[in-house]
């Protein structure tokens, strides 16, 4: 009887049903719904810090974002400046013919025997360097085999071609295009020295820029 008249008060202050299991059902759905408000502050409080974060995270971004654009816009000032001074320094450093016509003038590869480099490692590098100053251009070489004054003429004629093939191919090896090399062999050209034999300085291969207009001979 006394739970017949029993009234539940909810926190609203309205009179609930007087029924046990309606209040039980009541108090369930009330539970839930506590529950899930909790649960939201709950998560509300731990996703407070990383928006915090995500907001500085974007803060920094936009300030790189500023600086970027600021970079980029003194170097778009700076622009006409560096194509200045590269011109500058284009006409103080000699021009592509100026320095093979320096190079050809100091530089001679020397030979022992035959077609036999005298030294081969001194020899390799002075190629090196002439590979390289002449693929900047669109010259033609001539490369002129000499022999010193021992042998005939019938020995040293094809002697002195055959050193300036040896040359001509150790360049092709380095990249240089064929049609920018001809080949000559010389046995009546001006001596170095006295000496023959191993270490003359007779036998050697020296270089000539050719003329315009010349063929290369492809030998």
């Amino acid at each position: 009887a006394a739970q017949a008249g029993l009234s539940l008060i909810g926190a609203d202050g309205n009179a609930r049903s007087s029924d046990p299991t309606q209040a039980a059902e009541e108090l369930a759905l009330a539970a839930e719904r506590l529950l899930m408000t909790n649960t939201a502050n709950m998560r509300a409080i731990q996703l407070a810090p990383l928006k915090e974060n995500v907001g500085r995270v974007s803060r920094n971004i936009g300030a790189v974002s500023s600086d970027v654009t600021t970079l980029n816009s003194r170097v778009d000032k700076l622009a006409p400046e560096v194509t200045t001074l590269n011109q500058r320094i284009d006409k103080l450093l000699p021009g592509a013919r100026d320095k093979l016509e320096r190079w050809t003038r100091r530089n001679a590869v020397f030979f022992a025997a035959a077609a036999i480099f005298r030294s081969p490692k001194a020899a390799s590098a002075k190629l090196n360097q002439l590979s390289g100053t002449l693929k900047d251009t669109n010259l033609l070489l001539r490369i002129i085999g000499y022999t010193d004054a021992k042998g005939t003429q019938v020995s040293n004629a094809p002697l002195a071609l055959a050193r300036a093939k040896k040359v001509r191919n150790e360049l092709i090896a380095r990249g240089v295009p064929a049609q920018q090399l001809t080949v000559v062999g010389r046995i009546h050209g001006p001596d170095l020295g006295a000496k023959s034999g191993d270490n003359s300085v007779n036998r050697r291969v020296e270089f000539e820029i050719g003329f315009d207009g010349e063929r290369a001979a492809g030998r």
